[in-house]
């Protein structure tokens, strides 16, 4: 399982120079974690024997 903490949430929006709040922060990390899962879970289904599509 991959995840962000909302300390990598709030560093990427200092990076990224956007304001966020506490809760914006919090409720960003969840999400993101929840995209990270769904990409290593394509990762995990495309094999080596999966040409690329680009």
């Amino acid at each position: 399982m991959s995840s962000l903490s909302r300390d990598d949430v709030a560093n990427l929006a200092r990076l990224a120079r956007i304001e966020m709040s506490e809760a914006e922060l919090v409720s960003l990390s969840s999400e993101f974690t929840v995209i990270l899962d769904a990409v290593a879970r394509v990762q995990e289904v495309a094999g080596a024997d999966v040409e690329p599509t680009s």
